[in-house]
C-alpha cells in the first residue's frame, strides 16, 4: 500500500511499501488529481523502492499512464521522476513512461532515490 503520498509547494511525492495493488495506485491518482496545488505541479517523484510484491500487470500501467495523461493540463513543465530498484517494476516504470509521454514533462527512471531527488532539485 501506498505509505505516504503529499503534494506540497509543486512536488508531489508517492512512495509506495509492501504489498501493492492497483487499488493503491488509483488512490494516489486520485489524491493528486484532485489535490487543490495540481495545477502547480513542478516536480513528482515515485518511489517504489520499497515495494515488496505487487498484483500490477502491464494492462493496469497503461490504463494508469493515460489516465495521468488526461489529468495534465496543456503548457505543464513537470519534471517527474521514477525509482524502481527491482526488474520487474524497471519494466512497468518504462512501460508507464512509454505510454505517459507529454510534451513538457521529463520523465525519467531511478535505481535509487538520491539520484531521483538530486534530478528534481530536492
Amino acid at each position: 500500500m501506498p505509505s505516504e503520498y503529499s503534494l506540497k509547494a509543486g512536488l508531489l511525492r508517492v512512495r509506495y511499501e509492501g504489498d501493492v495493488t492497483v487499488e493503491d495506485m488509483a488512490q494516489a491518482v486520485r489524491f493528486a488529481a484532485g489535490h487543490p496545488d495540481w495545477d502547480n505541479l513542478e516536480r513528482v517523484i515515485v518511489d517504489a523502492s520499497d515495494v515488496a510484491s505487487h498484483a500490477i500487470t502491464p494492462q493496469d500501467v497503461v490504463v494508469a499512464a493515460h489516465i495521468g495523461r488526461a489529468g495534465a493540463r496543456p503548457g505543464m513543465q513537470v519534471r517527474y521522476a521514477l525509482v524502481a530498484t527491482r526488474d520487474d517494476l524497471r519494466e512497468l516504470c518504462e512501460l508507464y513512461a512509454d505510454h505517459f509521454a507529454l510534451p513538457g514533462w521529463a520523465l525519467r527512471i531511478f535505481d535509487d532515490r538520491a539520484a531521483a531527488e538530486a534530478w528534481l532539485g530536492i
